[in-house]
């Protein structure tokens, strides 16, 4: 009997392939009607671009990101914030970004942002405005808890020497490649919500980004420190 159904289903199966490839357009205008609500249903709707522009290059770099060669991002000020399909929260949320997540404002309007990422590669939808860290929403910290922090990545190392009123000087050196490369700044960090950003006198290439979490444990970013180790209190 289970041997009869398998025939009966191979068989099913190649006539439906068949009359997939004959009556292609018949079968489509059949089957789109019948797929599309079951394709809603099971993971939303399509996400809507702005004024229906598909084209995400096609739009104006929104002022207040930082702008590093083709990329330009603001950082995320909370976490799981949630993405959804359109400017409206009504609805269930499409997938959710980490603190500190670098993500590109394509199109602002009043209380929403239309997201990708940073290199327009894909992308990400809809959040609301205010979680998100443009450069003017950050203020000049007030105090500063931590004392000095480290991070270290690969052949990477920066060493950050914090005073409490949040003035700071920084030593890096970075090793790969037979180079060896080392340097120095100064500067003062700011906060939005829970993200520091240690913004350096002289502009350069590299952004140093820190978050704390609700323990207010300290972190530099998410896309530094994917796997959320703890920034080094150093004394």
């Amino acid at each position: 009997m289970e041997s009869m159904k398998k025939i009966l289903l191979q068989v099913l199966v190649i006539i439906l392939v068949v009359a997939s490839v004959r009556y292609r357009d018949q079968v489509l205008s059949f089957a789109f009607p019948v797929i599309s609500p079951v394709k809603t249903l099971l993971v939303g709707p399509d996400i809507k671009y702005p004024n229906g522009r598909t084209n995400l290059s096609s739009f104006s770099i929104v002022k207040g990101q930082w702008e590093i060669q083709d990329t330009a991002f603001v950082l995320v000020g909370v976490d799981k914030l949630a993405v959804y399909f359109e400017p409206d929260n009504s609805g269930r949320p499409i997938s959710r970004l980490s603190i500190s997540d670098r993500v590109r404002v394509v199109f602002k309007m009043p209380g929403w942002s239309f997201l990708a990422k940073p290199d327009l590669s894909d992308v990400i939808g809809w959040v609301q405005t205010d979680y998100l860290g443009f450069q003017y929403f950050f203020e000049k910290v007030t105090k500063w808890d931590y004392g000095s922090v480290g991070v270290r990545k690969n052949g990477y190392t920066a060493k950050y020497q914090i005073k409490p009123n949040g003035r700071f000087m920084m030593e890096w050196k970075a090793e790969g490649n037979g180079l060896k490369l080392k340097g120095d700044s100064y500067g003062v960090v700011y906060k939005f919500k829970d993200v520091f950003w240690l913004k350096k006198a002289k502009p350069v290439y590299w952004k140093d980004f820190f978050y704390q979490d609700e323990k207010e444990l300290l972190y530099s970013e998410i896309s530094f420190n994917p796997k959320r180790k703890k920034a080094l209190l150093i004394d």
